[in-house]
């Protein structure tokens, strides 16, 4: 099996593309280009647009993004979204907020709905509510067309539990399902810099 194209996406940052994109073009393989996300659900009296570090007040961990920029406007965007995100936390972190996509940066209104870029909601398991309360919000505010639910099957135990989970909240919100690999590495070697 050949593939048509891949995607990088790396956590909270766009530093691989370069490598990846001199590569992509000597093999002819189309590279698409994202990032991916965990965003936190900020608590209360938590400002978006904050300089301050305030990761020790976000209050819970919500959903994990992969994005995937669907043209220059939508790397131009999800760029900015990262910048935001790293701004607010310290060296070596980030602090990606739900608010953010919803709007609430006043810097940066242009990351409203993250627009020209596709998100893909990265299942693991957790309670049916959670899990659907996610695809929801994602439906929300990226719309039908540019999400849907990414299933990793990495021959875990729980692999049937969490198809289960993802075509049951596939039915109920209309979103597609996506195979996704989450690789994170691309040869044995690498593991150590990854741990």
């Amino acid at each position: 099996m050949r593939y048509a194209a891949l995607a990088i996406t790396d956590e909270c940052s766009l530093a691989g593309v370069v490598r990846a994109h001199t590569e992509a073009r000597r093999l002819r393989m189309p590279l698409i280009i994202g990032a991916t996300m965990r965003l936190m659900i900020a608590a209360p009296g938590l400002s978006s647009g904050s300089s301050s570090n305030p990761a020790s007040s976000a209050a819970a961990t919500g959903p994990r993004l992969a994005l995937l920029a669907q043209s220059r406007r939508g790397y131009g965007n999800l760029a900015q979204w990262i910048t935001v995100a790293r701004r607010r936390a310290a060296k070596g972190q980030y602090l990606a907020l739900m608010s953010d996509i919803e709007g609430k940066v006043p810097t940066a209104p242009m990351l409203t709905g993250l627009p020209d870029c596709f998100a893909l909601l990265v299942a693991s398991v957790m309670p049916f509510e959670t899990f659907f309360a996610q695809a929801m919000w994602l439906k929300t505010w990226f719309g039908h067309e540019r999400a849907a639910i990414a299933l990793p099957l990495l021959h875990h135990a729980h692999d049937a539990l969490l198809a289960d989970l993802v075509q049951r909240v596939a039915a109920l919100t209309g979103l597609r399902i996506v195979a996704v690999g989450d690789v994170l590495m691309h040869a044995r070697s690498r593991k150590p810099l990854q741990d």
